[in-house]
């Protein structure tokens, strides 16, 4: 497993505009949590109802 030193580095080369180890931190959280909110689709499976009469030719 590599050390939180390295982990910070290579988050900065992939970050724009971003300056402080604070500032990484709290974007890696929020996009650690929209990631895991994230329904898969085996999850969705059975869920989702289409309209029998649905045309989707008709919105091209």
């Amino acid at each position: 497993m590599r050390s939180n030193n390295t982990l910070m580095r290579e988050a900065f080369r992939y970050s724009d505009n971003v300056t402080s180890e604070k500032d990484v931190i709290e974007i890696a959280l929020s996009e650690y949590i929209l990631r895991r909110k994230k329904k898969t689709t085996k999850e969705l499976k059975g869920k989702i109802h289409f309209c029998d009469d649905y045309d989707y030719k008709a919105m091209r």
